[in-house]
């Protein structure tokens, strides 16, 4: 028995102590879940950005020239805290309609940033019609990244991103691709098949990082998105542990309640879980 209480002791030491290597994790509700031998804070050290809401055009390079996002950071943000961050990924609404499918999913997922305590960027898309080109969307994220990492004390280790339809689409192929450099992702409205078309899978990911795929119940991605649940099953991933659905009433939209539900699920996640 002491034996026992001993080995009970220890682990709920070794638990308090692997929570305070990701002193950001802190803000985390399930904190309890987390495995915190491979969990070390990698803060950016970043400093001199403002508490804000708003948008900034920087420099990408002599293509691309000047390229715009938008961001919140929350007032909770002190410079000696690393704070993580979640990069949002709109749908193609048409051309000319980029600017403001950046603007209007940051200011959904503002609140919960506020709330939650965590920064959110939002990338403008550059196709024609207000979507993704693949060949010029990961260099402007790499100078986004950049510049945020340098302006402010972001946590490295919990790097986030969400994604709407045509932002979905190429997220999936962006996070699979890149499994190593993302603590987990969200999709809403969207499916795997721009990513198999590149010959990215789900078994192709170098981990099992944690994924939350919603979809509107009358959405006609739907049957797709429901193939593209069981299929992260088939390959490993574990439902209610790194994988979930979440359905939703209606059609092809996202809705108010999903960065709530979506940051509820990633929040205890880094990325080498």
């Amino acid at each position: 028995m002491r034996w026992l209480i001993f080995l009970i002791w220890m682990s709920h030491v070794t638990t308090l102590w692997a929570i305070s290597t990701v002193p950001s994790l802190m803000d985390c509700d399930d904190m309890i879940f987390v495995d915190g031998f491979v969990s070390e804070s990698w803060p950016s050290n970043g400093s001199g950005g403002p508490v804000n809401t708003g948008f900034r055009s920087i420099y990408i390079n002599s293509q691309l020239g000047n390229r715009t996002f938008y961001y919140h950071i929350p007032s909770s943000y002190q410079s000696g805290h690393a704070m993580p961050i979640m990069f949002l990924f709109h749908g193609a609404g048409g051309a000319g309609t980029a600017p403001a499918g950046a603007k209007y999913s940051r200011d959904m997922w503002l609140n919960e940033s506020q709330a939650s305590g965590f920064i959110i960027v939002a990338q403008v898309a550059t196709g024609s019609q207000g979507g993704w080109i693949q060949s010029n969307m990961v260099p402007i994220l790499i100078k986004i990244l950049d510049d945020m990492e340098a302006r402010y004390n972001i946590e490295k280790r919990r790097i986030y991103a969400w994604g709407y339809s045509a932002g979905g689409n190429v997220l999936h192929e962006l996070a699979l691709y890149n499994a190593g450099e993302f603590a987990g992702y969200a999709i809403s409205g969207a499916d795997l098949s721009h990513a198999i078309s590149g010959g990215v899978y789900p078994s192709t990911a170098s981990r099992k990082l944690p994924v939350v795929l919603s979809v509107g119940q009358s959405d006609p991605r739907y049957p797709s998105v429901v193939n593209d649940y069981n299929l992260f099953q088939q390959h490993g991933w574990q439902a209610g542990y790194n994988v979930w659905f979440d359905v939703y009433s209606g059609g092809h939209h996202y809705f108010p309640s999903e960065p709530a539900a979506v940051w509820d699920k990633l929040c205890i996640s880094t990325h080498i879980d």
